[in-house]
């Protein structure tokens, strides 16, 4: 892929020193912050709310601290989820931050930063200010959103990095840039490696991209985006003959009793 000029990378910045030059801003900021704080006042007291795919998560990053390996709480290799989620609960762990409030404070973020990217990009599509302020309010009073981010699971990371990518598909769209079309992949690769249902967005993108890129920068989006997903099913193949879902859930799931596939 060529190499970017200065003219096509001040292009792709453009728009966001214009939004911080804008003291407008300051109070899309201060949503988002508010965003963040009242998933963390929330979840202050019990923690975040866990679910029996909470566990799986959090042994999968215990499991890996304590050097055992990619396992869950009952020994077996965790494929049902790609790896992502686990492996920033690990990363904290190796600040010592323990797992299970790195994903409190994980999901915490990614509300806030989802409440930010959206009003950012709010901002530079919308005349009225007042309007953008509005909206990007209205995903901080969102039920649905914050009860995602209020619990142990994957949900608020996937919107965060689904939305991202979106947004810079969108830019790529505008402006055609090498950096835009680079970071839509990388979010999309991203979203993939959080939940499987991102092979969905590796698919809109590359019908996006065919009628407005040349055909090599559609293979790179596509190649980019999706790599890590395959490297992912193929060690999930390699290990245990799966790609996403274990012989036991699938038993499970077409009637049989789960214990009987364990």
């Amino acid at each position: 892929m060529p190499t970017l000029s200065k003219k096509h990378s001040a292009t792709d910045t453009e728009w966001l020193a214009r939004f911080w030059r804008d003291p407008f801003a300051l109070l899309i900021v201060v949503l988002a912050v508010l965003g963040t704080a009242h998933i963390l006042v929330r979840t202050a007291t019990y923690g975040a709310a866990v679910t029996h795919d909470s566990i799986a998560f959090l042994s999968t990053a215990i499991n890996f601290l304590a050097g055992e390996g990619w396992r869950d709480f009952k020994g077996n290799t965790t494929i049902e989820w790609p790896p992502l989620f686990p492996l920033l609960l690990a990363a904290f762990g190796w600040v010592g931050i323990e797992p299970l409030e790195a994903g409190r404070l994980l999901n915490a973020t990614a509300f806030g930063l989802t409440v930010l990217a959206a009003g950012c990009y709010l901002r530079s599509n919308l005349r009225s200010r007042w309007l953008v302020l509005a909206a990007t309010a209205t995903l901080v009073a969102s039920l649905p959103l914050s009860r995602w981010a209020s619990h142990f699971m994957t949900d608020s990371l996937f919107v965060l990095l689904t939305l991202l990518a979106l947004i810079w598909l969108a830019a790529f769209r505008n402006r055609k840039t090498d950096a835009a079309l680079w970071w839509a992949a990388v979010f999309t690769a991203l979203a993939a490696l959080t939940r499987y249902a991102g092979v969905v967005l590796i698919g809109t993108g590359v019908l996006l991209l065919l009628p407005l890129a040349r055909r090599r920068q559609t293979l790179v989006f596509g190649a980019i985006s999706s790599v890590p997903l395959l490297a992912v099913l193929a060690h999930n193949w390699a290990a245990t003959g799966d790609l996403t879902l274990a012989a036991g859930y699938r038993k499970a799931l077409s009637g049989q009793s789960l214990s009987d596939g364990l």
